[in-house]
């Protein structure tokens, strides 16, 4: 797992299995090593547990770094070359330390955003109701899924309960599948993916909704003339808000 930081560095996480592995660590184009920071987040792995290495994810931000481990449930931020507790997540029952990492019912996995909007955070917390083994190493689990917003402005977060798309009208909930957020970029950006039909629809039928303002409306216009329904998707981008 690797990412471009200030045009200069690249970020990897190595793999658990290695000696001495790092959450994080710091190299050169070259591939020159820098700097790192220890994994120092264990975990119980295998039919007779060996402790091992938590595996890190990243969560990049416009100017910031986070990193996730797989078994925790706290998301940490660089800072001075170490890893400081950013956001933790409290529940009533704790982890063991160090965990298993053989799903068990009651279990739950952290689901940190891949890139880091400005202004929020959506987390998402998948959490194991039923398992069923049907060898030592295979099963099947049921899962119940939670979302967070966290508002970076104020510090206050709530649960989402529905994602309703402005633009298409579409309604998601967690109870039904789970939601499928846009995706957000590290400049700031959001970028949503539509099929051709629903782009016609709109630009054709005049479906007014909150979002098509004169330019907007102007704009799909545009795009639906020489648009067939046949085309591959169409990417709308737009800007996430500073402030929510």
């Amino acid at each position: 797992s690797f990412t471009i930081f200030n045009d200069s560095l690249i970020i990897g996480r190595s793999p658990t299995y290695i000696a001495k592995p790092y959450a994080l660590f710091f190299q050169t184009f070259n591939g020159k090593f820098v700097s790192g920071i220890p994994n120092v987040k264990k975990r119980l792995l295998g039919t007779n547990p060996k402790e091992t290495h938590q595996p890190s994810f990243f969560c990049i931000g416009k100017d910031n770094i986070r990193i996730s481990f797989q078994l925790d449930d706290t998301l940490y931020t660089l800072n001075n070359n170490e890893l400081v507790p950013y956001i933790i997540i409290v529940f009533k029952k704790p982890r063991e330390t160090p965990p298993n990492a053989k799903v068990q019912k009651g279990d739950r996995e952290i689901i940190f955003p891949g890139i880091e909007p400005t202004s929020f955070l959506i987390i998402g917390v998948s959490i194991i109701e039923e398992i069923t083994w049907f060898t030592p190493n295979s099963g099947k689990s049921q899962t119940s899924l939670k979302y967070f917003f966290f508002n970076k402005l104020n510090g206050k977060h709530s649960i989402i309960r529905t994602y309703v798309d402005d633009f298409s009208g579409s309604i998601q909930s967690p109870e039904e599948g789970g939601i499928k957020f846009p995706l957000f970029l590290k400049n700031g950006k959001i970028v949503v993916v539509y099929e051709p039909k629903l782009i016609k629809q709109i630009a054709e039928d005049g479906q007014i909704n909150s979002i098509l303002t004169p330019i907007l409306k102007n704009q799909i216009g545009e795009i639906n003339e020489s648009l067939q329904e046949t085309d591959n998707p169409i990417l709308l981008i737009g800007r996430v808000k500073e402030k929510i």
